[in-house]
């Protein structure tokens, strides 16, 4: 089985995973969370938050059940007021990790919040560290890209897109994660298609990206 280079430092790495819904965003973001069950976390996650992150967390429906860190899956008013409350809670924590799926609701490329730009920059004096998910990486501020030290890329179906990862992140190996038919770029031993769940990754320090077919890929433990 193929494995995984993924070597996260807890407390200071950013991970930003980005692809269309039902690719499996949702689900490596488990996987993740899987090999460090110990480390407090709070889930953003707007869109069916128990359904998603069942067993990740408790319940919490006001920002005072959320004082004093803790596991917690936040399903209550999802404002960019109470996301702004939210962030500056996590700030009074220490060790905690932040989920933040649908990171592109909460930003434009133009404009990022006080308090989530000082979560981001500043937090990790603190041991707050972040993993962001979103089916649209053109639209999050680069503030919060150039905060990730690991990215991971699924299958995405406009051109736009793979455009901008292309150009940010992953180079030309971006463009396997379209069908062939509409690849700038191809090469041969590029499958025509990607099966779902699939997904390019880079790790900032690293030269190369890693892809990684569903099913032969497991994430180490770094």
């Amino acid at each position: 089985m193929k494995q995984l280079d993924f070597n996260m430092t807890l407390y200071y790495h950013n991970i930003m995973l980005m692809g269309n819904q039902g690719e499996g965003k949702t689900h490596k973001a488990r996987k993740i969370l899987d090999i460090y069950p110990n480390v407090e976390r709070w889930i953003w996650s707007p869109q069916r938050p128990l359904e998603n992150f069942e067993g990740y967390g408790e319940e919490a429906t006001r920002l005072e059940e959320l004082d004093g860190g803790g596991f917690k899956i936040w399903n209550g008013d999802y404002s960019e007021k109470t996301f702004a409350k939210f962030q500056t809670l996590a700030m009074k924590q220490k060790d905690l990790w932040l989920i933040i799926d649908d990171a592109h609701e909460q930003c434009t490329k133009q404009m990022l919040s006080a308090e989530w730009k000082t979560t981001i920059l500043s937090g990790r004096n603190r041991g707050i560290f972040s993993m962001f998910l979103t089916p649209h990486p053109n639209q999050i501020h680069n503030t919060i890209l150039g905060s990730c030290q690991h990215t991971f890329a699924f299958k995405l179906g406009l051109e736009s897109h793979i455009e901008w990862v292309r150009k940010n992140i992953m180079g030309d190996e971006a463009w396997i994660l379209l069908p062939s038919t509409q690849r700038k770029v191809n090469k041969e031993e590029w499958p025509d298609v990607l099966p779902s769940r699939s997904y390019l990754y880079r790790d900032r320090s690293q030269d190369q990206n890693q892809l990684m077919i569903a099913g032969e890929d497991f994430v180490v433990n770094g």
